[in-house]
């Protein structure tokens, strides 16, 4: 399953400010991260997080809230795991892909505290 997201301009206080060496690190990984504001706001997906939630590497979905990608049954779940690694403490999910991208696919994301509120979040399908 592709998703097709319309590029927009990022609305005014939705911005995330990343470190630079924070975001560029997540940027150029290989493998799946995500930087995102411990209120659950998303600043950063990388190409290869962006390819296992089905969408396309050049999509932009800064601004949306993370809990999103999950059903309503977890968001509760994914919020609370955010807030606490936005407090300091490293949270650690095992989830099903299948509310975003159509098909079940189990996965497992650990959510580590940067500091400032700013939490990264590494994906691993299983």
């Amino acid at each position: 399953m592709t998703h097709t997201v319309e590029r927009t301009r990022v609305l005014p206080g939705w911005r995330v400010v990343l470190p630079d060496p924070a975001r560029r690190a997540a940027a150029e990984a290989d493998e799946p991260r995500a930087l995102v504001r411990g209120d659950g706001m998303i600043g950063l997906l990388n190409p290869a997080f962006l390819e296992q939630l089905g969408f396309d590497p050049e999509d932009d979905l800064r601004g949306l809230h993370f809990a999103a990608f999950w059903s309503h049954e977890l968001r509760a779940d994914v919020s609370r795991a955010l807030r606490d690694a936005g407090g300091g403490a490293e949270r650690e999910l095992a989830l099903d892909l299948a509310y975003v991208t159509g098909t079940a696919r189990q996965c497992r994301i650990v959510l580590r505290p940067l500091g400032t509120g700013l939490v990264e979040a590494r994906l691993s399908v299983t």
